[in-house]
Parts: structure tokens; C-alpha cells; sequence
């Protein structure tokens, strides 16, 4: 079996407009985004969000079932609005309140912001379980 070498990457303009008509989610010309998972040339899945107001909105990640193909999507756009000191963040009800809880990204699920600080203290959620 051959090592998956997962690349996450950002999406041309064009394409993610089509991804975001795909999926039925309102593009905005200047604030919507999408990275995509690559292993070569095959690709394992999306993440689309907006910046917008000084915070990112995360709009859809897929697949959710692959959590570990998820955790990295997700911490890959979160990377993005924190190196534009982007520090607020949160989620639409088109992603699963459960896999951002799972990810350890927020303990409120009434809520639906993302700790985006977790990033940067992400064994706190290892010492946890032990």
C-alpha cells in the first residue's frame, strides 16, 4: 500500500466558484475561498469558507467521516485567517456541529463558533483523554 501524501491547497478563483455552485453554497466574490485535500492528481476533499469581517466562517468540509482528512482541512483554513491575525472564527449549519466537538475546535455545540486556539495548543485535547 502506497503512503498517502496528502497536499492541501488553495483552489483558483474559477474552481472554487464551480465547488461552491456544486455544493450550493452562496460564493462572494471577495471573501469566499476553498482548499482542497490532493493525493497526486486525486482529490480527497474541500474545505470552503469565507473571510469576512475580520473572521473566518467555515462553510463546508468534506469529507466528514475522514476525520483525520477533516482535522487537516479545517486546520489548514484556520492556519489562513491566523496568518491574516485572524483570531475569531465559526461554522455554518453546513458542517456537522459533532466533527468540529470530535476535532476538539469548540466544547459548545449551541454555539457555533471554532476555537481557532486550539490550533496552536493542540496536545492540550491528548493530555485530556489520558
Amino acid at each position: 500500500s502506497k503512503v498517502k501524501m496528502v497536499e492541501v491547497k488553495n483552489i483558483e478563483k474559477s474552481e472554487a466558484l464551480d465547488l461552491f455552485k456544486e455544493k450550493n453554497i452562496v460564493y462572494h466574490e471577495s471573501e469566499s475561498f476553498a482548499l482542497c485535500a490532493k493525493d497526486g492528481n486525486s482529490v480527497l476533499g474541500y474545505c470552503l469558507y469565507d473571510i469576512i469581517a475580520g473572521k473566518i466562517i467555515v462553510r463546508l468540509i468534506e469529507p466528514e467521516k475522514d476525520f483525520s482528512l477533516a482535522d487537516g482541512l479545517l486546520r489548514s483554513a484556520l492556519f489562513v485567517a491566523a496568518n491574516r491575525g485572524i483570531m475569531e472564527a465559526e461554522y455554518e449549519k453546513t458542517v456537522s456541529a459533532e466533527l468540529i466537538v470530535r476535532l476538539g475546535f469548540s466544547n459548545n455545540k449551541q454555539n457555533n463558533t471554532i476555537d481557532i486556539s486550539n490550533l496552536f495548543s493542540s496536545c492540550e485535547n491528548c493530555k485530556k483523554d489520558k
